[in-house]
């Protein structure tokens, strides 16, 4: 893994995430909706990517994803594939 993690990190890699779960959620509220969701601040610059996850009325992990915001109101959310069960 340690040469893989190096690989990654110092070169160019390409991910095959074609297993994942992509959802894009639009609209004028899209941004303060998933911020509602997520325990991180998604609604930030366009282009950035956000890490976060998203947690039942318990505070149990739910999700674990990232949320790209393409322009004011377009998002795009990936998230692990046993998730979308």
């Amino acid at each position: 893994w340690r040469d893989e993690h190096i690989a990654c990190r110092e070169n160019v890699v390409l991910f095959d995430m074609s297993f994942m779960s992509k959802f894009l959620v639009t609209g004028e509220d899209a941004g303060r909706f998933l911020n509602y969701l997520s325990t991180a601040n998604v609604d930030n610059e366009c282009g950035k990517i956000t890490y976060t996850q998203w947690l039942n009325d318990r505070g149990f992990l739910e999700a674990d994803l990232t949320v790209t915001k393409l322009d004011e109101t377009n998002f795009l959310v990936v998230a692990t594939d046993t998730m979308h069960n």
